[in-house]
């Protein structure tokens, strides 16, 4: 795949933000509903923590959440099921 220098500049100028915001005790960066730039960052080795809520509707099709990653090794730390059925779960790289 050949990517466009602008789009390849902007990926490693993000990434080396993303670095120096995580070398700063004390910060959590929190990504809701960005399934896109989360694949990037998982692709990447960039998250540290993983949490889905998960609502389970047969829908036939959709967006994927995991399209265009390689495998990527996660362990579960934590779940909760919840009164009204979402089950929430977090996982680590492992």
């Amino acid at each position: 795949m050949i990517m466009d220098l602008s789009i390849l500049t902007k990926m490693i100028t993000y990434q080396l933000q993303l670095f120096f915001v995580k070398q700063k005790s004390g910060k959590n960066i929190q990504i809701p509903g960005s399934p896109r730039l989360v694949r990037s960052l998982l692709r990447e080795g960039l998250l540290d923590e993983l949490r889905l809520n998960i609502c389970l509707v047969v829908v036939g099709s959709g967006m994927h959440l995991f399209d265009e990653i390689n495998q990527v090794n996660l362990k579960l730390v934590d779940s909760e099921i919840y009164s009204n059925g979402v089950v929430g779960v977090t996982y680590q790289p492992g």
